[in-house]
């Protein structure tokens, strides 16, 4: 929320020196991205982007361009980049997809009265499973929602940037944004489900090597592998992905070779690639008495992880998300699938005797625990997937202030998504880890896991459909083949898993509905207070009535504030209007630095700005000023003096800052609801205020001095 403050991201304290000593590394970079975008026009190296603008004729809409629209972060890596970026993201996005198969098909052929499958039964899973996998991740999450990435962004929030950049219908903006909410809702919920279920799956696999090991031994287990996974986020997604993407590959390896020696048992399997006997399964009344379309909550588990592929796009970039799964992931999973129901349908009794258990009944004694070893380390992997989703989504969510300000962490100079929120991480960890002690099993953890998958496929395929409507403006006929193919088999899937609600299913929908609900209140908050302070603040034709450039009191008239030696520093996160603090200090104290500047520091979407471009000055009277401080990503976060010291050689001469006094100012809202209003107003006033003061402090970041001051203002809404 706005409070007159700017707001950086924090730098790894690991890659600054890799990053910044390096001016070479720095100009050549962004003079390449000035050659590639021949609309952008740079000063002359040492000069500052400057001009006049007169107080009588002020619009500012047209002096300060958004970031965004100044910097846009391009990526044209080689061939050896995207090979190693494909191993990297790997381990990244794919260890939820990839261990699936630990769990999906106990879901499915299990009864607990002990009734075997039948043959129909094994192929209608089988050709299920497949032509969901065929349809959702590689057509749909492939093929057509990587093209709407924002700045190699992908996400929920990422669609939402791509429809604000595009300007579309307000009101189109602001249903996709509720949209947008409720999938990053549903991705937190996944993102700590998604750790829970895969870890707690290949830990089980000891029950079979060790039978007398008890369920608590195997939560405890767990429970210590999650701890590990969350503490070790810090590291960053390029170090998890090096160290993670050889497990995961291995893995594939394994569950392939298996799943190929008992598809030789049984190679009818291969008759399940005909969608018939998915379509049949429908109206099949299963082994464990419920029908076909219920069991397409089931089958939903084999998708989990698909969101994440979208949401991790912008760590690794979009060529090796899609050789990642077309090469490595998506071959070993249908192996591995069908290896399974070859087994099953060669031995039909295993279903019952393996129970949830079914993927390590694969492999002979002596291969077991080596199997045990591997899925243990790939399910340690698919926790990283979903966990890196949640984090880049939820950035994006701080970036477009519909979250409190957070801390975050850019873990990589040459990705733009790779970025860690240290508060995130912590509450993550806690809600896994007591899903974790709650449910105990991964059967009863899958039927809250099928809701929050598929309410994130029904958000992304809305929005999706919407930017190809309204932002790329695509033909009515073009796109509306994409909701009546892809939307239509979301909702199918998500009608079915909410038939797991009662069992389970409500884990989901609490944290979709909680985060939701917190978003929703901070963006009510900041919208009311800028709309307090737009109507409250100091004006440009009052502000041009009350100043001015003298600083003698007796050239004036006595209600002009009287005009001290100095330089007064307001930092604003606007680059818009004035600071309401100098209202402020203009009402109480009458009294005026000789020069005033507002400063506004932003961070932009490329690693590194250039120095003809990271300064950005407007002059309206000999004595106000607007600074505006580009920030790369990748870049050490600069104190306030330092980015005065830098800028004073290039400010007009009449502004000698280091011979000056300088105050710093800086603002403080506090929200308090209106006599008239009702408790639920009162109440989420209440809880503006409270998100407000857990939110990031930048104090420290930026240097302030402890003589700041600091204005508060208390709005009423």
């Amino acid at each position: 929320m706005e409070d007159n403050a700017p707001y950086q991201e924090e730098q790894s304290p690991q890659e600054e020196d890799a990053t910044l000593n390096s001016q070479t590394t720095r100009l050549e970079y962004l003079r390449n991205e000035a050659r590639k975008n021949k609309s952008e026009k740079f000063c002359p190296p040492g000069t500052l982007v400057s001009y006049s603008q007169p107080l009588a004729n002020l619009d500012e809409e047209l002096s300060v361009k958004p970031v965004e629209d100044l910097f846009t972060f391009k990526d044209n890596p080689n061939l050896w980049t995207i090979v190693k970026r494909t191993i990297q993201n790997l381990g990244l996005s794919y260890g939820d997809l990839c261990t699936s198969t630990l769990y999906t098909i106990s879901s499915l052929v299990y009864a607990k009265d002990g009734a075997i499958p039948s043959e129909l039964q094994i192929l209608a899973s089988a050709s299920t499973i497949f032509w969901l996998l065929v349809l959702v991740p590689t057509i749909k999450y492939c093929v057509f929602v990587p093209m709407a990435d924002h700045n190699g962004e992908g996400g929920a929030f990422a669609i939402i940037g791509l429809l604000k950049q595009h300007k579309v219908k307000k009101r189109v903006f602001q249903v996709a944004k509720i949209v947008a909410m409720v999938g990053a809702g549903a991705l937190l919920a996944d993102g700590t489900l998604t750790p829970a279920i895969s870890v707690v799956s290949a830990i089980q696999g000891i029950q079979v090597g060790a039978p007398s090991l008890s369920t608590s031994t195997v939560v405890g287990i767990s429970a210590a592998i999650l701890f590990i996974v969350f503490l070790g986020q810090p590291l960053g997604s390029s170090r998890i992905g090096w160290a993670y993407g050889p497990i995961l590959f291995i893995f594939c390896i394994c569950q392939s070779i298996a799943g190929i020696r008992n598809i030789l048992y049984y190679p009818k399997i291969f008759q399940s690639m005909n969608p018939w006997y998915a379509l049949r399964g429908f109206a099949y009344v299963w082994n464990d008495g419920s029908v076909g379309f219920v069991k397409l909550s089931a089958a939903l588990l084999s998708l989990t992880g698909s969101e994440a592929m979208y949401a991790d796009m912008g760590h690794f970039g979009r060529t090796p998300m899609r050789l990642g799964w077309l090469c490595i992931v998506f071959p070993s999973v249908v192996l591995s699938y069908f290896g399974q129901f070859a087994m099953i349908a060669a031995q039909p009794e295993i279903a019952i005797e393996a129970g949830d258990k079914i993927f390590f009944y694969q492999v002979s004694s002596q291969l077991l625990w080596p199997l045990i070893i591997v899925s243990t380390l790939a399910a340690i992997v698919a926790s990283q997937a979903i966990v890196s989703g949640a984090f880049s989504i939820m950035g994006q969510a701080v970036a477009m202030d519909l979250f409190p300000r957070l801390r975050v962490k850019r873990t990589n100079t040459k990705i733009y998504g790779q970025v860690f929120l240290p508060e995130i991480n912590v509450i993550l960890a806690i809600i896994t880890l007591s899903l974790e002690v709650g449910f105990r099993t991964s059967s009863a953890l899958t039927s809250a896991f099928g809701v929050a998958v598929s309410t994130s496929f029904v958000t992304t395929s809305f929005l999706y459909t919407l930017v190809v409507a309204y932002a790329w403006k695509k033909p009515w006929y073009i796109w509306i083949g994409y909701p009546l193919i892809f939307g239509f088999v979301d909702l199918l899937l998500w009608s079915s898993a909410l038939t797991k609600v009662p069992t389970g299913g409500y884990v989901p929908v609490v944290i979709c509905i909680v985060t939701v609900f917190l978003m929703s209140v901070w963006q009510w908050g900041v919208t009311q207070q800028k709309k307090y302070l737009a109507t409250h603040c100091l004006q440009w034709s009052e502000y041009q009535r009350y100043i001015s450039s003298s600083s003698s009191p007796t050239e004036t008239p006595l209600w002009w504030p009287y005009r001290v030696q100095g330089t007064g520093i307001f930092l604003t996160s606007s680059v818009y209007g004035i600071p309401y603090p100098l209202k402020a200090i203009l009402n109480k104290l009458h009294v005026l630095p000789r020069v005033l500047i507002f400063v506004t520091i932003r961070s932009a979407p490329v690693p590194f700005v250039d120095e003809d471009v990271r300064f950005h000055l407007i002059r309206y009277s000999c004595s106000l000023y607007r600074l505006v401080v580009n920030i790369g990503y990748a870049e050490k976060v600069l104190r306030i003096q330092q980015v005065l010291r830098t800028a004073e050689v290039q400010l007009t001469p009449d502004i000698q800052l280091l011979h000056e006094p300088l105050s710093f100012f800086k603002g403080r809202t506090e929200l308090r609801p209106k006599k008239d209003t009702n408790v639920i107003h009162r109440a989420m006033v209440r809880l503006c205020n409270i998100l407000k003061h857990v939110s990031a402090n930048i104090d420290e970041v930026l240097g302030l001095p402890v003589d700041t001051v600091e204005i508060g203002t208390v709005a009423l809404i």
